[in-house]
């Protein structure tokens, strides 16, 4: 339910109030995860699954046929598919044992039914990333190289069979705009939907080109431009690049993503500072009385995390952008006053 609760009541067209919404969604959570015990947590995270389940069914039955994606209420597949990778699949992992084996089974089977019908690239790819990050700090090296090439043989597969797919279309344009003479790419023939996700990397791709920037623009790129300063962040980037994304965003937000957001709000400052408290959250789950399984989910669900913020979770109010940095501290002051107890 938690999960639910920003989606529909925490929008709001006013930065300040975005802001203030953020800091009490964090402030909220961290105040349930560090008063409710791990029996309450798993049953409510339940509740609200099950919530989810119904709706993608009734989406499956009555609207699958003529819209072949499941919403399952959320307003975009996208962000139902983002609350899957980045809240539930850490969730049943880390409460595994809470589960029998065949309930543990069946929910996982019912999370990729649900996460395939969403058919969100942005979400596969999460998913991507999260396993990745789980074989990286558990050091499977040769799991993480025999995915790994399952995926490049799974592409190759795709674009020689169905080349007029979008996905391998995306693909192809991609490869076909390097320019391997000085690795860089011609932005002008990549799709939108590409520089619009990847706007924040191509800001750094190509930060160290001073034509983009007069002293006045470097101060403000410095010490950010304010709430609300979303067209700023055009102006970071390439000419073309910010005219593709004029061209499909006709609202008053142009950043796709959470770190070009903090760029162009509090600039470099503001992603220093946010690294530092992300970080301190990092280094809190070793200090937690946790088994070593548990703090590598942590870990993985952190760093998703923050991939995922670089092209991704623009609005501050998502959910997934607070709910393990609050259970983390939750937890943790919940061991400080040694009311926790290690499962």
């Amino acid at each position: 339910m938690l999960v639910k609760i920003s989606k529909e009541f925490l929008q709001d067209s006013f930065p300040t109030r975005r802001s203030s919404d953020l800091i009490l969604e964090f402030l909220t959570l961290r105040y349930i995860f560090y008063k409710a015990n791990n029996k309450k947590i798993w049953i409510w995270l339940n509740v609200g699954y099950i919530i989810l389940l119904i709706f993608s069914l009734y989406d499956l039955i009555y609207k699958f046929p003529h819209r072949l994606r499941l919403y399952a209420s959320y307003t975009e597949p996208s962000h139902l598919g983002n609350d899957l990778v980045l809240i539930y699949l850490p969730f049943f992992m880390l409460y595994k044992p809470y589960y029998s084996k065949i309930k543990f089974f069946l929910i996982i089977t019912s999370f990729f039914i649900v996460l395939l019908l969403t058919f969100s690239s942005t979400a596969f790819v999460k998913f991507i990333f999260y396993v990745f990050f789980l074989l990286l700090i558990t050091r499977s090296f040769k799991m993480l190289i025999s995915i790994i090439s399952i995926i490049l043989v799974f592409i190759v597969v795709l674009m020689y069979f169905f080349p007029d797919n979008y996905a391998v279309i995306m693909i192809q344009a991609v490869i076909n705009n390097i320019n391997l003479k000085n690795l860089n790419f011609d932005y002008k023939y990549l799709p939108v939907s590409f520089t619009d996700r990847g706007s924040f990397l191509i800001f750094l791709l190509n930060i160290s080109n001073l034509k983009f920037f007069t002293t006045d623009r470097f101060v403000e790129l410095f010490f950010g431009n304010g709430l609300g300063a979303d067209r700023k962040f055009l102006d970071y980037l390439p000419p073309v690049v910010a005219k593709q994304i004029l061209s499909v965003k006709f609202f008053g937000s142009y950043i796709t993503s959470f770190l070009g957001r903090i760029i162009a709000y509090g600039g470099v400052i503001g992603i220093v500072l946010y690294l530092i408290f992300f970080f301190s959250a990092v280094k809190t789950i070793e200090k937690l009385n946790l088994d070593k399984n548990s703090k590598v989910i942590l870990y993985s669900s952190l760093f998703t995390l923050l991939f995922s913020c670089s092209f991704d979770l623009a609005p501050f109010q998502e959910i997934s952008l607070w709910f393990w940095l609050a259970y983390i501290d939750g937890l943790f002051l919940r061991q400080k006053e040694k009311t926790y107890i290690v499962r």
